[in-house]
């Protein structure tokens, strides 16, 4: 295990399906793919064609149905299968707004004792 799993999460996240737009390398197209999981420090991002290298800093933006994007700097923390983890790299306002609007709707399922990494 490592460290990344052993944190408790630091913030609640909630389960959502938004388009992501993210920063890729010089010279390639943007990479897109689904937010699967928000929180104020970071997110999951699935059905990525493109899955940046761990480490790699970026720019995600955020998009809600019928609704405005938010760009937010993150770093890529970790890949699962199909999908890799984003932590931010800055308390964001418009992320947080986004979070006050849906965060009464639903919360991610958090099993007893997971000991997964705060995100």
């Amino acid at each position: 295990m490592t460290v990344e799993y052993d944190r408790k999460r630091s913030h609640d996240r909630v389960e959502l399906s938004y388009l992501a737009m993210f920063e890729t390398p010089a010279g390639e197209e943007p990479g897109q793919g689904v937010v699967l999981d928000l929180s104020r420090s970071g997110a999951l991002i699935g059905l990525a064609a493109h899955i940046p290298a761990l480490g790699t800093s970026t720019k995600v933006l955020i998009t809600p149905p019928n609704g405005t994007g938010v760009e937010v700097p993150a770093t890529v923390v970790r890949h699962e299968q199909l999908a890799f983890a984003v932590e931010f790299r800055e308390d964001h306002g418009g992320l947080a707004r986004l979070l006050d609007k849906i965060r009464p709707l639903r919360r991610a399922a958090r099993p007893a004792g997971d000991g997964v990494a705060a995100l």
